[in-house]
């Protein structure tokens, strides 16, 4: 059996899976019932409402900025795989047929599956192939001293790459952990703005249509749009 509508609170459901249009309905909510005044009603609302925008706009900010750093650490860290693809594994080839031919088994050693690992296949797999070619040079290198250097130049390349894949992978868990601290204040913000429903509801009871002055109606009804891209223009405030 469903539960009656207003024993559902709408505000957890309907952004459930967007934290943008939660920001948008606390913020017009907190706007709309700030615009009455001298109302001992709308002061009360707006005082229990204030510290929960307070904390929900640091939480949105936090996972904001987390995400933009996110973002900025993954196309560093795939700048990094695209050049390894792209050019430093030819220039690692090259050097290598320089002494050993390939086809032969001295060159199967250091490039057993050629340059294909380090062209292809997840991001871990393929830092670790860098790290394993390093290891194989250094291991003939002592019989072979023209690999060395090309042995110090792939141990630096790794050194990048293990610093750009660290530092995006601690941004991923910035995001994670924004998101989770951002899912409590969108859970107490919904709460905060049901509890101010029942306080509007008993407000205008003998006319209750009132009440959809203080919410933005376009996202909360049944078959609503998705949020807008840009951040909605300011609405006018509502008569007292």
């Amino acid at each position: 059996m469903e539960n009656w509508q207003f024993a559902h609170n709408t505000f957890v459901s309907v952004t459930a899976t967007s934290y943008k249009l939660m920001n948008i309905l606390l913020s017009d909510h907190n706007t709309r019932i700030g615009a009455i005044t001298g109302d001992s009603d709308f002061m009360a609302m707006v005082s229990r409402t204030t510290p929960v925008k307070t904390a929900w706009d640091t939480a949105y900010t936090a996972w904001i900025s987390s995400k933009a750093t996110y973002k900025g650490r993954t196309e560093l860290w795939e700048a990094k795989l695209a050049d390894l693809s792209s050019l430093r594994i030819k220039q690692w080839d090259i050097a290598i047929q320089g002494v050993f031919l390939d086809g032969t088994g001295d060159y199967t050693i250091l490039l057993p599956n050629g340059r294909g690992p380090f062209q292809k296949g997840a991001y871990d797999l393929r830092l670790a192939e860098v790290k394993a070619l390093q290891n194989r040079l250094l291991a003939v290198t002592p019989a072979v001293p023209a690999l060395t250097t090309l042995a110090a130049t792939i141990g630096t390349y790794h050194t990048e790459m293990k610093t750009l894949r660290d530092a995006q992978q601690a941004a991923e868990q910035a995001v994670d952990n924004n998101a989770a601290l951002l899912e409590i204040q969108r859970l107490a913000a919904a709460a905060m703005m049901y509890k101010n429903l029942g306080r509007l509801m008993e407000k205008y009871s003998d006319t209750p249509v009132r009440v959809e002055d203080f919410y933005d109606m376009n996202y909360i009804r049944d078959g609503a749009a998705a949020p807008p891209e840009d951040v909605p223009p300011p609405v006018p405030p509502p008569v007292p």
